[in-house]
């Protein structure tokens, strides 16, 4: 096929060929390798995430979405460019959140999005090139573990490597248990929480540790510890429960100055030996911009926080804002926000159309993370 023309365009790129063509022809170095191909997405993510794993596992490879078995591409239908880049951006961050290494380092695909022009309509396809990482695991929303190669060009379910499970039997090694005592104390960088109350509370909630961590040098808030080190613990049922507490930590009640900051939060919990019981640990990294993380309080002021020994404090040498800095800081928020507010009503249209796969994954975590990816 010497008529097919590939050219950049924003985070796609097109292709104008005849309807159907062979995937050989547009991408020839597909030929002797392993390729894995489905014609759509909808209800297909739990299996594209199998053959990831197990691509990895074996020589790597390639999935195709928008091709049939028959390796002819005819695209996926959407009605927007927008729609399809989300649906493959939610896509991206699963893998990103269940498919595991040993090293805990994320599976380094490379994901490219395509859209093929056919008497001036659109459909869609996207490439997953996998690269050989062994011994990679998928963790689903269960908490469910498994382990895939291929196998004859097929994805076949096997055993546990050795290094797996030893990786795992290391991490389920349960220490801690509540009425212990903490080791270490609070300082510049650790600050104890005895529950998820003041998550909510203003000016003192979590927007004054991701202000005051981030414009330091970094540190972590640990939830389940009283100021006297003893171990409380957090109840937390089920998966459900433990995604809401995530999103209600990365919201941020307290409006903030930088909301892309946000997305560098960590949030992992760490089992205690009581069933069902948790410590929470939020890690904030330093901010390596040049503007501080500032937070604006009920009155409307803004201020920036710093960590001193072991409080979180308004920063002393604060400088006197003047009213059309705070106008500034106000606008940039507003403009943020809005952006969020508009993107989380497209999603939501978008997650009611695909309910059943999103509430078999339970991503609506994820959803909240690209709201925030895409609201530049």
């Amino acid at each position: 096929m010497n008529t097919v023309n590939m050219r950049k365009h924003a985070h796609l790129e097109e292709i104008t060929a005849p309807r159907g063509f062979m995937l050989d022809e547009v991408f020839p170095e597909t030929k002797n390798k392993d390729i894995i191909t489905y014609d759509r997405c909808y209800n297909k993510f739990p299996f594209i995430l199998r053959d990831i794993c197990a691509l990895a596992n074996s020589s790597g490879g390639t999935i195709y979405i928008g091709v049939n078995n028959n390796h002819k591409c005819y695209g996926v239908m959407m009605k927007s460019a927008e729609d399809w880049i989300e649906i493959m951006l939610s896509l991206s961050q699963i893998v990103y959140n269940t498919v595991k290494t040993t090293d805990d380092n994320p599976i380094k695909c490379i994901y490219k999005y395509y859209y093929i022009c056919q008497d001036n309509k659109a459909t869609y396809m996207a490439e997953i090139v996998v690269p050989r990482t062994k011994d990679i695991y998928i963790l689903d929303s269960h908490d469910k573990i498994s382990y895939h190669e291929r196998r004859e060009g097929s994805t076949v379910v096997l055993p546990l490597s050795e290094k797996i499970v030893l990786k795992l039997n290391e991490k389920s090694k349960i220490k801690l248990d509540i009425g212990d005592v903490y080791e270490g104390e609070e300082n510049e960088k650790l600050e104890f929480k005895s529950s998820l109350s003041f998550i909510k509370e203003s000016p003192d909630g979590i927007g004054k540790y991701i202000s005051s961590f981030g414009n330091t040098n970094g540190g972590t808030v640990v939830i389940g510890v009283s100021d006297d080190r003893k171990i409380l613990g957090v109840r937390i049922d089920d998966y459900q429960q433990w995604e809401q507490i995530r999103q209600d930590i990365v919201r941020v009640k307290d409006p903030i100055s930088d909301i892309d900051f946000l997305k560098k939060l960590k949030v992992e919990r760490v089992q205690l030996k009581t069933k069902d019981y948790y410590l929470i640990n939020i890690i904030i990294p330093k901010n390596t911009k040049k503007e501080p993380i500032m937070i604006r309080d009920k009155n409307g002021e803004w201020s920036k926080w710093v960590r001193i020994l072991s409080s979180s404090v308004r920063d002393p040498q604060k400088k006197l804002y003047t009213c059309s800095e705070y106008e500034n800081l106000d606008k940039k928020y507003a403009m943020a926000q809005g952006n969020c507010i508009q993107k989380t009503e497209e999603l939501e249209l978008m997650r009611n159309k695909y309910f059943s796969l999103f509430s078999s994954l339970a991503i609506a975590s994820v959803l909240t993370l690209i709201v925030l990816k895409l609201k530049n």
